[in-house]
């Protein structure tokens, strides 16, 4: 009936407009700038941010879940660790997207709007990609003191 493709679809849906909800609260409550949000626009006085299928962020979260398997393959033992890290993934993709789309808004909002598009927007992008990269690092690497930790304790 529903097939991986379709699941896949739905899912970036929800989990688009949940990192738009949240971007437009923290815009809002923080910052006390009036927000929008409507399908995958935010709205700020004056000027309109559009989340595109482009940009959308479940790129990163697929290039994220692709390291999550490579690191825990490489530097893991055990399969639990290594499912641990890939589930990790997906927060840790979903929460820097939200500090990204934020941070556009921010930027749009108060510097210029023109850092929404070309080299700053592309370089953003990376930036939030190396810090989601270095925090599954740090994951798989508390994860193998975690099981040489467990191994020690183990009855031989």
């Amino acid at each position: 009936m529903f097939n991986s493709r379709g699941i896949l679809a739905v899912a970036f849906g929800i989990i688009l407009l949940a990192l738009l909800y949240i971007s437009s609260e923290i815009l809002k409550n923080q910052q006390s700038v009036q927000v929008r949000l409507a399908g995958n626009g935010l709205y700020l006085p004056g000027r309109s941010l559009f989340v595109t299928e482009a940009c959308s962020g479940l790129r990163s979260l697929t290039a994220l879940l692709a390291l999550g398997i490579l690191i825990g393959g490489l530097w893991l033992r055990s399969p639990v660790s290594r499912v641990a890290l890939v589930v990790a993934a997906i927060p840790v993709a979903m929460v820097l997207n939200a500090v990204r789309i934020f941070l556009t808004g921010f930027f749009v909002f108060f510097v210029d709007p023109k850092l929404a598009e070309g080299v700053m927007h592309f370089m953003e992008g990376w930036v939030m990609f190396v810090l989601a990269f270095i925090i599954l690092a740090l994951m798989a690497f508390i994860l193998t003191k975690v099981e040489t930790v467990a191994l020690r304790k183990k009855p031989a």
